[in-house]
Formats: C-alpha cells, structure tokens, sequence
C-alpha cells in the first residue's frame, strides 16, 4: 500500500485522543496530533508513522529483566486496529533501530468530527524488537474495573483472552508475520513529518480539550 503524508492531502492533520480513568476519579485525557505518514487506512486498520516528540518511552527492558526501562525514541508507527480490543505503538530509536512494542487494550476505534478517539482498558502488554520476550502488566486493573462497576467480569475476561491470543502469536513465532500481513512498509525515521505533538490533561484544571466520545 502506497505511503501518504497527510500534510500534503489537502487535509486536516491526523488527531488522536486517549482516555485513562483512574480508580482516585481522576480522567487524564492525551491528544496526539499532527503531520504524519499514512500507511494504512481502510476496514482492517488505520497505521499511521509519527515522529515521537516525547523522545523516549518506557519498554521492556533490554537486560533481560521482567522490567521496563526508560528508552530514548525518536519515532513511532501507530497500529490501530478497527475490530481489535488494543492499539499499539512500534517505537524506534534515534538511528532508526527497533526499540520496541507497547500495547495497550481499549475500546473500539471511534471517530467524532474528525478525531480518533479509544478508552483505555487497563492491560498492557510490552514486547521487545525481536519479539523473544513479553511483559504483561496491570492484570489487577482489570479486577479493580469490575470491582467499581466500570466494565463486566465477561468483558475482562475477554481482555484476558485477547491478550492471551496476542501472546499465542509470540509463542509460535508468529508475531512479525502477522503484522506484516497487515502493515509491511519498512519505517522511514528520515521521512517522517517533524510537526507531531503530545498534549496530556492532569485531570484538574487542565487546558486539555475535554473528552470527545462515550467513556
């Protein structure tokens, strides 16, 4: 599939917004926006490629340990799924190197007037370049969800089992198949659009814009 820089469209740049909901009450709403290369956009997913204006990102640790460890990032390539329960960020390093993966599990992919729009779902789970070694994390905050009346003991239970496939795919060496068949273009750092930013809300009196969808 033909890579599109959306700049150069004639249209809006790319909007993303995050929703987390904290068990203290409080909504930390982030927005991702800007130029960035389209590589996908149809039925089956939207990826997109960004620079990574945070210039690092906690991954797996690269010493072996069941840890994560801050790693400096320069760009990164969205994987949004429209029929999936997570989305993931493929994070790359300042030469262009593999850093690794972060998936988060959420909502369906929305759109409102424009903006792309999930609610995060509490488990993660981060895998590093080669996709020898896995962390997941948060498992508890399923059960806290459940406990305070957020989602259902079947729809955690169906996170679990959704995490559990992705997990299936890395076990039998799967993993850089599956997303090739779905995203094969190579990640071109040099080629990215530098204007992308990261706005995060801290809950109160924040300028964030308030939350686009349904929670």
């Amino acid at each position: 599939m033909r890579a599109v820089a959306r700049e150069s469209r004639g249209v809006p740049p790319f909007e993303y917004h995050y929703l987390r909901r904290l068990a203290d009450g409080r909504r930390l709403v982030t927005v991702h926006a800007g130029d960035v290369v389209v590589r996908r956009d149809d039925a089956v997913a939207l990826v997109v490629d960004c620079s990574w204006a945070r210039l690092e990102a906690h991954l797996l640790s690269r010493s072996g340990e069941p840890v994560r460890e801050p790693v400096p990032v320069a760009g990164a390539r969205l994987w949004l799924w429209r029929e999936c329960p997570w989305r993931m960020f493929e994070l790359f390093d300042p030469a262009g190197a593999h850093a690794g993966y972060r998936i988060d599990f959420t909502s369906a992919l929305a759109r409102t007037g424009g903006v792309h729009h999930q609610v995060d779902l509490y488990l993660d789970l981060f895998i590093d370049p080669a996709a020898g070694r896995w962390l997941v994390e948060d498992d508890e905050e399923l059960d806290e969800a459940v406990a305070l009346g957020w989602m259902t003991e079947h729809d955690a239970e169906g996170l679990r089992a959704a995490c559990r496939e992705l997990v299936g795919w890395l076990e039998a060496g799967e993993w850089h198949a599956r997303l090739a068949a779905v995203c094969g273009e190579p990640f071109d750092l040099a080629a990215l659009p530098v204007a992308f930013t990261f706005a995060d809300s801290g809950g109160e009196g924040s300028d964030a814009p308030p939350w686009i969808g349904p929670e």
